[in-house]
């Protein structure tokens, strides 16, 4: 006791160590994902990461804007590989091909982006708690189902585009 007053322990612990945080993948697995996985990838393990927390109800409609979101750009990125003349406005040096890549990155990260967003309270709390399951597995499982899918699905809408 200091001039009168009585200090409490308990006040000088962090209140947010009283509650519990489910462990997820951390956001730089999900980043990373994302990046090298395209857009399929990035709404996949923040999927993952919805379920895990409980919230996956809640973010469904979010997750199917996101879907349908790359889903046309895949569409787009199809019909760009079957007329290449679409995109010849663009230098010489930058290929339709590398054009419909470099965009699916940016398609992917905007996605991630904004799923983030939509559970940043929850990657932050998971941040100070230090509550990260290894994410190396699952994003890298996540990165190659996101990839074949996005493969797959750029070449069955090439295919649809070529019988019109």
């Amino acid at each position: 006791m200091r001039g009168g007053l009585v200090m409490d322990p308990q006040l000088l612990q962090s209140s947010i160590r009283r509650s519990s945080v489910t462990a997820i993948y951390s956001l730089r697995a999900a980043f990373y994902t994302a990046f090298f996985g395209g857009p399929f990838a990035a709404i996949l393990i923040h999927r993952r990461n919805a379920e895990l927390l409980g919230r996956l109800d809640r973010d469904r409609g979010v997750h199917i804007a996101a879907l349908v979101l790359a889903l046309a750009f895949y569409v787009a990125g199809a019909y760009v590989a079957v007329h290449p003349e679409v995109l010849a406005g663009l230098p010489p040096e930058l290929k339709p091909a590398q054009f419909v890549r470099y965009t699916s990155r940016l398609v992917a990260l905007l996605i991630w982006a904004g799923l983030y967003f939509r559970m940043r309270d929850e990657y932050r709390a998971a941040r100070l708690q230090d509550a990260h399951l290894p994410g190396w597995r699952e994003g890298l499982m996540w990165v190659l189902v996101g990839g074949v899918a996005s493969v797959a699905t750029v070449m069955a809408l090439a295919v649809i585009f070529k019988a019109l």
